[in-house]
């Protein structure tokens, strides 16, 4: 059986453009977590995307970043890059 997909969101950081861009995605599980922790969940495979428009600061997402890249994954801006 096929499990839902997972998006993952700040706990406490959110913004409209985050909210349109979760909204869009139907028939999937919103999950709200600390930013290591959805990195971590993302790099062994068992969440599939995060969603954040909000701003963030390099030191916020660098180590996580490092992880999912390390996992094989990729993390992108908005616009795809």
């Amino acid at each position: 059986m096929r499990r839902l997909p997972i998006i993952l969101v700040s706990r406490t950081h959110s913004d409209a453009t985050t909210e349109a861009a979760i909204s869009s995605l139907s028939g999937c599980i919103k999950r709200p977590l600390g930013s290591s922790l959805k990195f971590a969940l993302i790099a062994a495979g068992e969440a599939d995307l995060y969603v954040r428009y909000a701003p963030t600061m390099a030191w916020d997402t660098a180590a996580g970043q490092a992880v999912v890249e390390a996992a094989g994954g990729a993390v992108l801006t908005g616009e795809g890059t």
